[in-house]
């Protein structure tokens, strides 16, 4: 049985100076134990590389780079094996969406060496929308 988790990107037009709160693994935005299947509107907008460690380039990401990650967290539960989440690029008021998101998927602690990768998921080149599943682990990170 698939449950969801589903994550919303909305690209606001903000001219914000500061990072978001989940641009590092230690801020992620923590959605809870799953299953979680509410939205989640979050920008990437002067968010900036991080650095885990061993893994820290998704061997799917484009140009083997790490550019504007922000981070978000869940409990897997003891009762769901498979996990869909869906990733949307949104515009806002006319503004471009973002395109061709990126998703790794890391389990463990927000420490430095401490993240091990577990998979990774890219949209087709030119996509706003990414939906992908992953088989439950102890605890996972999405950044």
């Amino acid at each position: 049985m698939k449950y969801c988790i589903s994550a919303l990107l909305s690209l606001f037009a903000l001219l914000l100076s500061a990072q978001p709160s989940n641009d590092d693994c230690s801020g992620a935005i923590d959605l809870g134990e799953a299953p979680y299947c509410e939205e989640v509107y979050y920008s990437n907008i002067d968010a900036t590389p991080s650095n885990i460690g061993v893994d820290n380039i998704p061997p799917c990401w484009d140009a083997g780079t790490v550019q504007r990650d922000v981070w978000f967290s869940f409990i897997a539960s003891d009762t769901i094996l498979d996990y869909s989440v869906t990733v949307t690029g949104e515009s806002d008021m006319g503004s471009n969406p973002m395109l061709n998101p990126q998703v790794a998927v890391y389990r463990g602690d927000c420490a430095v060496d401490e993240l091990f990768f577990f998979d990774c998921f890219k949209a087709i080149s030119g996509e706003n929308f990414l939906k992908f599943s992953v088989h439950r682990n102890s605890r996972s990170r999405i950044g």
